[in-house]
């Protein structure tokens, strides 16, 4: 038997501890692939980037019996230019490629990708990670070993285009990472092939950010775990339906969803908004004849005197220089906020 089947074989019975709930996975390339993946990773923000990283890392693990991935090059967007003109920020995955001398493919603007997919040679796997585009069913089908996405949800719960902001506007206290396959036509609706489990500690205190950030380490050490046992997870993959849980879709947050209206909504529901999408967009609502854009919030007690109070009433209180805002249930207090025409105010 040569040297490289020896390995292969004795890679069938190694394993590792892999952060993320103390699971435990296979820590060496597939059995049977006789050598380390080559993977093309789509992404773009600071979720998909710990992602990247693993991955990345990984292929220079000198260990021949622990490393998975031997080879990753990545695939982005074309930088997006706004209204004003001016370029926005380059997203993480383009900038730790560009750092670390990674290839970078940009994604063709077209709705055919067929020549793009085309020129692509010698990968095996795709892994998707907050991607923000359908993967076209040719590209799909291009890779050998299919395509991965790492989701930010226990599917079929939240699933669509924002699962971590969906989590903290519905208040969720229990939520986790699920590595399923991508599948043809059908947005984030593929076979699960491994779930890690996360009780979000705070519930009514988290933020998106937070969130993400708490989510990313656990999504990043699945997709390795996954990818070093690809064959027997793709054999013991679960259908999302066989959960028994009910899908929800979780849409593309819009500035839209930022307009709130404390006559209507509970404070702890504009809380939440604004955990939720404020780091996208700023909180706006009517105090008076005034819409209020508010960037920094918190709930609160009723003030001293404001039994009368009814929703959409505030109150300015000096020894906090904070405005308090009566909604349909319970106070929130404002502490910065933008009225038009006017610089960001510090209550």
């Amino acid at each position: 038997m040569s040297l490289l089947l020896r390995r292969a074989a004795r890679r069938s019975f190694l394993w590792v501890q892999f952060g993320g709930g103390g699971e435990r996975g296979f820590a060496a390339s597939p059995a049977g692939s006789g050598r380390p993946l080559r993977v093309l990773f789509f992404g773009s923000d600071s979720f998909s980037l710990e992602s990247l990283k693993i991955l990345h890392t990984n292929t220079t693990e000198k260990d021949p019996e622990r490393q998975i991935v031997g080879h990753v090059e990545t695939v982005c967007l074309r930088p997006v230019v706004a209204p004003s003109r001016r370029a926005l920020a380059p997203l993480p995955v383009r900038v730790y490629a560009q750092e670390h001398n990674l290839r970078i493919h940009e994604a063709p603007d077209q709705e055919d990708w067929t020549d793009w997919t085309n020129s692509l040679q010698g990968f095996d796997v795709g892994v998707v990670v907050s991607f923000g585009r359908m993967i076209p069913g040719p590209l799909i089908r291009h890779f050998p070993r299919g395509m991965l996405n790492v989701h930010p949800s226990l599917l079929p719960r939240h699933r669509g285009a924002s699962p971590l902001q969906y989590t903290v506007l519905r208040g969720d206290t229990h939520t986790g990472v699920c590595i399923m396959e991508v599948s043809e036509g059908k947005f984030d609706q593929g076979r699960i092939l491994h779930t890690s489990h996360y009780t979000i500690p705070s519930p009514e205190t988290i933020t998106t950010p937070a969130l993400s950030a708490a989510l990313a380490p656990l999504g990043a050490a699945g997709l390795l775990q996954t990818l070093a046992d690809l064959d027997a997870r793709r054999a013991a993959a679960q259908l999302q339906s066989a959960t028994g849980q009910k899908p929800t879709w979780a849409r593309k947050i819009t500035r839209e969803m930022a307009h709130v209206d404390p006559q209507a909504h509970t404070a702890l529901d504009i809380s939440r908004t604004h955990r939720a999408i404020g780091d996208q967009f700023p909180l706006v609502f009517r105090v008076g004849t005034v819409d209020v854009r508010v960037t920094e919030l918190t709930l609160g007690p009723a003030p001293d005197g404001s039994t009368v109070a009814q929703p959409g009433d505030a109150v300015y209180l000096p020894q906090t220089k904070t405005v308090a805002v009566r909604c349909a249930e319970g106070w929130i207090h404002c502490s910065r906020f933008t009225i038009p025409t006017k610089a960001p105010m510090d209550g």
